[in-house]
């Protein structure tokens, strides 16, 4: 695509999510996220996806300035709050997880990411009961399993969690 047109934004940030997930080539990504930027500075999913380059470079400041972005150029969208929340959640900085999660969950109560990312907040601060609520949220639109497991390990339950692996298996 970038051989037919090099002014197409989506091509270059097509070409940074490559080199961020597949050849982990973190100076080319950030080159074409440059570009697509340089190109339209207003399309969410590359904001989102410079900010998974900023995670791979270990730069979480980055990551969540970039995706903060992304969400506020489509508010209506709950994947940005939510991959907010999951780099803030990698930060370590509990609190300002469960609030970008909770605005994703306003957006859409149903969106399974955003609860799943939630339950391992509240599991990670010792709210385990929160983290099963999360976990199993009715209508969400996919099972809570691994954070089921986590959310048992992490409150004691290490017996609860080992019985639920084997019923999944």
């Amino acid at each position: 695509a970038v051989a037919l047109d090099s002014t197409v934004a989506d091509a270059h940030t097509s070409l940074g999510f490559f080199h961020v997930f597949y050849d982990r080539d973190w100076p080319a990504a950030a080159v074409e996220f440059a570009r697509a930027l340089a190109l339209d500075s207003t399309a969410a999913p590359t904001w989102l996806f410079r900010g998974w380059y900023f995670v791979a470079v270990d730069q979480l400041d980055s990551a969540a300035a970039s995706i903060r972005t992304a969400a506020r150029l489509d508010p209506a969208s709950p994947i940005y709050e939510t991959r907010l929340g999951t780099v803030l959640y990698m930060a370590d900085t509990l609190a300002a997880a469960e609030t970008a999660l909770a605005a994703a969950l306003r957006r859409d109560p149903r969106f399974a990411f955003a609860h799943s990312q939630l339950a391992e907040v509240y599991a990670e601060g010792g709210q385990c009961g929160k983290a099963l609520a999360e976990a199993v949220v009715p209508g969400a639109r996919s099972s809570g399993a691994l954070e089921i497991e986590y959310a048992w390990a992490r409150g004691g339950k290490a017996a609860d969690a080992r019985q639920f692996i084997r019923k999944a298996e």
